[in-house]
């Protein structure tokens, strides 16, 4: 895959027949969130716009055999010209499909859409390893309504100590839950909670989401000092986890996801350690989880519900250990603590394999199956009906950001709240991936104020508003370059053009712009001397961002280049890239040129190609040569560039999109 981008500036262009100036950020593909007892669920939807529609409207559409209507659409918040949009849809637990569209003139011309998601069953999975989960035990592929995160944030140290970190989290991507896959933050396969996630979906017609912040050996001790604060033993091995594992990857875990997903209940499956090893009381394992329970609480900002297994067998320990399994009883009996009676454990794969945990044993007895079975006896509609969830009322959307800025540099990143407490609030820098890297801004309103580290490395970033009390993530943002040597932040963060009838409109968004003053429109025929056309009038408002249009009345009726002159209070003047505007006599899109070409000439490409594409040139035997398609200082004109030169020849070059696939021959001369 490849990406074409300005060297200064990551710009968004969109060809108009093809893409939309709709980018949605939030929600992503697989998400489901909790749904209510009244089987409803709010989605929130944001994103950012590229294009100054009049109206933007949004549905679900339910996916087969849902049973249920497509929705109708809802208006979503388009605040004047900051190119930003938000949202909600409330509707029917499901799985869905959701389309949004923009009106221009009146007009509905574009659409897009991200499937499937999911209005559902949230659960976050607790305690030591027969909870975490471990691979080549027979664990077996989810239904597709069932998702997670496939990754892990943990690692094995040479002192057999497990490694996470205290920090804040990565952006997920969920996806469809297969048996080999991991479930963040801890979960090393699919275990026996893909299996239950089918039964559910089986059971009550709705998509499934499984976290899992289990921990291999922790006892009740170990949750409650994490708890607490302090670091705790493993006491197999004699160290302290560092970083008050496992508490925080648990309370982690609620926060960077739970409080935007929801949630249903912890499934806490846990006690062996306890039984067999400590010989605990029962008063002690009752006040070490109630202790952690109520802290949770109380570090979450939110009471959630909490399913607790019973369960004390372990491989060298076939006989109940009761202390333990009355102190969990106990706890399903305590007014407040909102727990229920999970499934009873100790007659299930009794005696345990020698590894001490469950497993489908191939020809022999399936314990991975029959504990998903004694889950979801457990989990009752008794269960579902009074264990009311923890759903999320509050959003908080990640607004426009530059489109490049150089290490050290500053920068305003404007977000918008809804039912949220924004009094304290940080912006953290994230890797292409979502990974979290710094923090890099705080504040108590929009917009933040970001300083990138001195040292940052070149690269592609994203950003992530994040309020901390109580702690809500924000979406993440589009990619960002970071280059040495900018005089300062490029502001400018897409154009496009569009032409309507006589006149061409070009359409600017710009990240928040505190220290701008002039924004004049250039325009070319040769790409070398420009000339003004007019200038846009600008909106001083520095806490936005801004959409500007501009109108050439009069344009050119072949091919012209345009570009932005920016000018700064202090007197400074930065360009934007050139933007190809393709009119009169010109090859048609996707379409190589000059050819013939002469061997050393650059060959460019009409293309205002999306962000990710495929592209392959051969020769005439169908060999691949080393080339690439990259950015030539115009939008919508990236040159072929091949390393090293070719012979004169026959060549052919294929470009692959979603949309199409187009084979074009190249002579060389």
């Amino acid at each position: 895959m490849h990406k074409i981008f300005a060297i200064l500036f990551l710009l968004v262009v969109n060809t108009r027949s093809i893409y939309a100036g709709i980018n949605i950020s939030f929600p992503t593909k697989n998400t489901v969130i909790q749904r209510s007892q009244n089987d409803r669920g709010t989605l929130k939807i944001g994103g950012t716009l590229t294009l100054p529609y009049d109206k933007l409207e949004a549905r679900l559409v339910a996916l087969a055999d849902n049973g249920q209507n497509t929705g109708t659409w809802i208006s979503m918040s388009v605040p004047d010209r900051q190119g930003v949009f938000f949202g909600s849809i409330d509707a029917k637990g499901g799985w869905y499909k959701l389309e949004i569209r923009g009106f221009l003139g009146g007009v509905a011309t574009d659409s897009v859409s991200v499937q499937p998601l999911g209005i559902g069953e949230v659960f976050l999975i607790a305690g030591h390893s027969n909870a975490m989960g471990l691979p080549n035990l027979g664990a077996k592929d989810a239904v597709d309504k069932v998702v997670s995160f496939d990754a892990l944030n943990k690692s094995l140290s040479i002192e057999n100590i497990t490694i996470a970190p205290d920090a804040p989290m990565p952006a997920p991507t969920f996806e469809q839950l297969k048996a080999s896959n991991r479930i963040f933050p801890s979960g090393e396969s699919a275990w026996y909670w893909g299996e239950l996630g089918s039964m559910l979906v089986a059971r009550l017609g709705v998509p499934v989401l499984f976290m899992n912040a289990g921990w291999a050996a922790a006892n009740s001790i170990n949750w409650r000092e994490t708890a607490n604060g302090q670091n705790t033993q493993n006491i197999y091995v004699g160290r302290d986890w560092p970083n008050r594992q496992p508490y925080s990857n648990f309370i982690n875990t609620l926060r960077y996801y739970h409080s935007w997903l929801g949630l249903r209940s912890v499934l806490w499956f846990h006690g062996e350690n306890d039984a067999v090893h400590l010989k605990i009381s029962k008063e002690n394992y009752y006040q070490n989880m109630r202790r952690l329970i109520e802290k949770t609480n109380q570090d979450f900002g939110r009471a959630i519900g909490w399913a607790v297994s019973l369960c004390s067998v372990s491989y060298n320990a076939s006989e109940p250990y009761l202390p333990v399994i009355e102190a969990q009883t106990q706890l399903a009996e305590t007014p407040g603590l909102r727990v229920w009676r999970g499934p009873y454990a100790d007659t299930i794969q009794v005696p345990r394999p020698a590894h001490g945990h469950f497993e489908n044993v191939r020809g022999g007895t399936q314990g991975l199956t029959q504990m998903a079975q004694a889950w979801n006896r457990s989990l009752t509609d008794a269960y579902f009906n009074q264990t009311p969830p923890y759903t999320s009322s509050g959003f908080l959307l990640t607004g426009v950001v530059p489109g490049a800025a150089s290490p050290g540099q500053s920068f305003l990143v404007s977000f918008s709240a809804q039912g949220v407490n924004t009094f304290q609030t940080e912006v953290q820098l994230l890797s292409p991936q979502g990974d979290f890297l710094a923090v890099i801004g705080t504040g108590f309103q929009s917009p933040l104020r970001a300083t990138l580290p001195a040292a940052l490395p070149e690269g592609s970033y994203r950003l992530r508003v994040v309020a901390q009390s109580p702690m809500l993530p924000g979406n993440v943002s589009e990619l960002f370059q970071v280059a040495n040597g900018l005089p300062a932040p490029q502001l400018v963060r897409s154009v496009e053009t569009q032409v309507n009838g006589n006149r061409l409109e070009i359409h600017a968004l710009f990240a928040a712009h505190p220290d701008l003053v002039q924004i004049t429109v250039e325009r070319s025929e040769d790409r070398e001397v420009f000339q003004a056309v007019g200038d846009i009038p600008l909106v001083f408002d520095k806490n936005s961002s801004r959409l500007y249009t501009f109108a050439d009345l009069e344009p050119l009726s072949q091919t012209a280049y345009y570009r932005l002159r920016l000018r700064e209070q202090s007197g400074r003047v930065q360009y934007s890239p050139s933007i190809a505007v393709f009119q009169g006599d010109n090859p048609p899109p996707f379409t190589a040129f000059p050819n013939p070409a002469s061997a050393g000439e650059p060959v460019y490409l009409r293309a205002d190609l999306p962000q990710n594409f495929e592209f392959s040139f051969t020769d005439a035997q169908g060999k691949k040569i080393p080339a690439d398609l990259s950015d030539s200082g115009i939008i919508g004109l990236p040159v072929l560039r091949v390393s090293p030169a070719i012979l004169p020849g026959m060549y052919f070059l294929q470009i692959k999109t979603d949309q199409a696939t187009q084979v074009q021959r190249i002579m060389i001369r």
